[in-house]
């Protein structure tokens, strides 16, 4: 059991697991506590996905998110997600737009004790790519 750091009640590490990317949408994306993803993922990985973040939302300064499901299976607890944001900054070589996106996406967190030792996200990235501009939509 551990003390849930916004009331003080006590979670089972099934909960725990299965808030953890509640957690990481709020927390990380939508409030960039970056020191979160301590709490989240294991130390072997916490570094690549503190630099990952901090890259997508530099580019996308006023990125906000939502979870819009959740499945928790054994170690393994995925998410359907959403958000939106403006490209004011680079991304993978794109210099900024100013253009607004739309996401959605699932990630898929592997979860040994109530840690995330691996992490594997999914989204639209053609559709991104058409939103920027740089990729045509086709028949446009």
């Amino acid at each position: 059991m551990l003390d849930d750091s916004v009331g003080g009640n006590q979670l089972t590490d099934a909960e725990v697991i299965k808030n953890l990317p509640i957690r990481y949408m709020e927390e990380v994306f939508n409030q960039r506590k970056f020191d979160v993803l301590d709490e989240i993922f294991a130390p072997n990985i916490v570094e690549q996905m503190r630099q990952s973040n901090k890259t997508f939302l530099s580019a996308f300064p006023d990125w906000h998110g939502k979870v819009e499901d959740i499945v928790a299976e054994g170690d393994r607890v995925m998410n359907l997600w959403s958000g939106h944001g403006t490209h004011t900054m680079p991304l993978m070589g794109i210099p900024p737009t100013g253009k607004h996106v739309t996401l959605q996406g699932i990630t898929l967190f592997r979860v040994v004790g109530v840690k995330a030792v691996e992490q594997w996200s999914h989204f639209d990235t053609l559709g991104l790519m058409q939103q920027l501009g740089v990729v045509p939509t086709p028949g446009a």
